[in-house]
């Protein structure tokens, strides 16, 4: 607020009698509340969420962070959000988007290289593959899954974590739900960094927005 400027203070509703006077010299209206010179500092908004932005790079990452994934403690995440460690990230891609070679097998929760991925169900780790560079192309074949993540869950259960940066699991080792195992990327045919997840129940995809339903 610059100097001299009055500002109404919210006690409850709009009152005449509710002003805050901040200003060098500046005499006391009857009835205001007057606040020291000197004792308010002026920042521009950029200027805050500079200071906010830089907080939350410090402490986490580019990412925002997640609150607790498994609640109810059933091995299974309890929102789709916890698929990666950037909570706020947003689902790009449904599940079942007509698309030129058929609907799209899982989701798509686009967020930036490098941001964590997490296990959505404790499992045993299949198959892996980790031998894209960042950001490598492939657009028919095998490969268009870029590095990726395969878990068996257990009851049926099986997932794919695709077009990956980091694979930091390998086959036949237990992975817990929540536990980082890897990072996103765009390897593989993919348009722009993201998690493609897809989760196969009995030998037929499910949508995994309903399984981790929030």
């Amino acid at each position: 607020m610059p100097s001299g400027e009055r500002a109404r203070a919210d006690h409850g509703g709009p009152h005449d009698d509710d002003v805050v006077v901040v200003g060098e010299g500046e005499d006391c209206p009857d009835g205001a509340t007057c606040l020291p010179p000197g004792s308010v500092d002026h920042h521009p908004r950029e200027e805050l969420q500079e200071e906010a932005d830089r907080i939350v790079e410090e402490f986490f990452g580019s990412v925002s962070p997640s609150p607790p994934l498994d609640l109810d403690g059933d091995g299974v995440l309890d929102c789709w959000r916890g698929l990666t460690s950037n909570w706020h990230a947003p689902m790009t891609a449904p599940f079942n988007q007509p698309r030129d070679n058929g609907p799209h097998k899982g989701i798509d929760i686009g967020t930036p290289t490098g941001t964590g991925v997490r296990a959505a169900e404790s499992g045993t780790v299949m198959e892996t593959y980790d031998g894209m560079g960042e950001g490598e192309k492939v657009w028919t074949g095998p490969r268009t899954r870029g590095n990726f993540i395969k878990v068996d869950y257990g009851g049926g259960r099986i997932a794919r974590y695709l077009h990956l940066k980091e694979v930091d699991v390998t086959p036949t080792q237990s992975v817990t739900v929540g536990e980082l195992i890897g990072t996103v990327n765009d390897t593989g045919a993919s348009r722009g960094a993201h998690l493609h997840y897809d989760l196969e129940v009995n030998g037929a995809l499910a949508n995994p927005a309903d399984e981790y339903n929030c």
